[in-house]
């Protein structure tokens, strides 16, 4: 579409560093439109870092959305997690749209629960590690109007996709990677089929000569590789990338030994299988491959290490909003864990959480947030009685937790939860987490 003179409506506008919108309103300046108006809510604090030459329109939540507001305007940008069909009728846009009907280089498509990031980064550093261009965007990478401009067709791009970017996305990326699916998102979601549906358009318009590259046990993942008509494999199997005897290979071709790479835990070993599976599309440089997944040791918030205090091991895993991406964090350490674990309840079920939690006997967990008594609940049903319910700030947390772990502990943040109650996002209780363990 041609912007210029159009009159553009944003259903919201978040201003912070690496931002969507601000990475959107100076794409939409540039192609010459001077009329945009933009919805946001929280108040004079929100409204006031908006651009000026933006049409402020206040309104009291994101569900507020009317027919009446959204009238009249050429073109409405939905910010992701804006339900599609509170705009229906109108002529709307996306970001995510924008970038896969402009980009002229092929594109590497990771979408799933947990790992997304972890994986499409890890594909990024392969990919570079083998002498490509690589324009890594999306939530973890550049905002993906603002790599647009620097992207040539021989170049490759790797996107991250939430369930809010693909919700109406009309085009497919030539290589998809779908990583295991689990429960999320249900505060907006309507449900689970609409979750899962939402994510299927990672598959849905690719062709045969195309490739989608899904989970081999998770059967929401085996799902939406089936509605894609694309040439469709397990990523952890013979046909591409699998562990075999403490080796990581690929098309029976060793790359290195399992103790070699640099990210911790099982679920990062299929991790790095689905990225192996993906880059295999692009480069066959062995050795390529095996630097990246030594060197590459994971994101901040991701089980990144922090520090060691009197023989006690603390980790942040501040990404984890998932009970899912919480049992795959107690699951990649032998010693005894001390779990910080809880924050906004949005209605998702802790039972599996709390079932691992108990049998393998996790030495303490530090319930904390407003889903935190939810949780005691469940521990209560499954008779595991060692937790307790934090009070305070993240200083408090973390020093309840020095108190009782033991050398030889891990003391681990993985909240299986978002971070609205108490904290501005996962990057602000990540990095709350690690002032308090550095001033232990």
């Amino acid at each position: 579409m041609d912007y210029k003179d159009k009159k553009v409506l944003f259903t919201a506008f978040s201003v912070y560093a690496g931002s969507e919108e601000v990475s959107l309103y100076n794409y939409l300046k540039e192609h010459g439109v001077t009329d945009i108006s933009a919805l946001y809510w929280g108040g004079d604090a929100i409204g006031k870092n908006i651009p000026d030459d933006v049409n402020k329109i206040p309104i009291d939540s994101p569900t507020a959305i009317t027919p009446e507001l959204i009238a009249g305007y050429d073109v409405i940008f939905r910010h992701p997690p804006t339900r599609p069909d509170l705009l229906e009728g109108a002529n709307v846009n996306t970001v995510t749209q924008e970038f896969f009907d402009k980009c002229p280089a092929p594109i590497i498509g990771i979408t799933g629960t947990k790992g997304k990031g972890t994986t499409a980064t890890l594909i990024a550093t392969i990919l570079e590690e083998a002498g490509k261009t690589v324009h890594l965007v999306g939530n973890i990478g550049v905002p993906a109007l603002d790599a647009l401009k620097h992207i040539e067709a021989d170049d490759i791009a790797v996107y991250e996709l939430s369930s809010f970017q693909l919700w109406d996305l009309d085009k497919s990326p030539r290589i998809a990677v779908v990583l295991m699916v689990e429960p999320d998102h249900q505060d907006v979601h309507k449900d689970m089929e609409e979750y899962v549906m939402a994510k299927a358009n990672i598959g849905k318009f690719q062709s045969v000569n195309d490739r989608l590259y899904y989970h081999p046990t998770n059967e929401l993942s085996a799902k939406i590789a089936s509605l894609s008509g694309a040439n469709k494999q397990p990523y952890m199997s013979q046909s591409n990338a699998y562990i075999e005897d403490g080796k990581v290979k690929l098309e029976g071709k060793e790359i290195c030994q399992t103790s070699e790479v640099g990210l911790l835990g099982k679920h990062n070993l299929e991790n790095i299988c689905a990225a192996l599976a993906a880059t295999s599309n692009f480069t066959d440089d062995i050795e390529a491959m095996k630097r990246a997944l030594v060197k590459f040791k994971g994101l901040e918030n991701r089980l990144e290490f922090v520090r060691t205090v009197a023989e006690v091991d603390y980790y942040n895993d501040s990404f984890s909003a998932t009970p899912m991406a919480t049992r795959a964090a107690v699951e990649a350490f032998d010693k005894p864990i001390v779990l910080i674990l809880g924050g906004l309840d949005r209605h998702i079920d802790f039972t599996d959480l709390a079932t691992i939690i108990r049998d393998r006997h996790v030495k303490k967990v530090l319930l904390i947030g407003e889903v935190g008594e939810k949780i005691e609940e469940i521990f209560e049903t499954l008779n595991y009685t060692s937790f307790e319910i934090v009070e305070g700030d993240m200083a408090d947390i973390v020093a309840r937790a020095q108190v009782v772990s033991d050398p030889g502990d891990i003391v681990l943040l993985s909240p299986g939860s978002a971070s609205f109650d108490m904290f501005r996002d996962y990057k602000d209780r990540g990095l709350q987490f690690r002032r308090a363990v550095e001033s232990l």
